[in-house]
C-alpha cells in the first residue's frame, strides 16, 4: 500500500480541509481508480 505513504507526504504539505479531501478520494477510489487520483 504505498499510497498510504503518499496520502502522508501529501497531508504534510496540504492544510486539513484538502487532507480530509483528499481522504475520501482515496478511500472512495482506492479500490478502482488509486492510480488515477494519483
Amino acid at each position: 500500500m504505498r499510497q498510504v505513504s503518499q496520502l502522508r507526504a501529501l497531508c504534510h504539505s496540504t492544510p486539513s480541509r484538502l487532507q480530509l479531501t483528499l481522504a475520501r478520494a482515496f478511500a472512495s477510489k482506492d479500490e478502482d481508480e488509486d492510480e488515477a487520483v494519483v
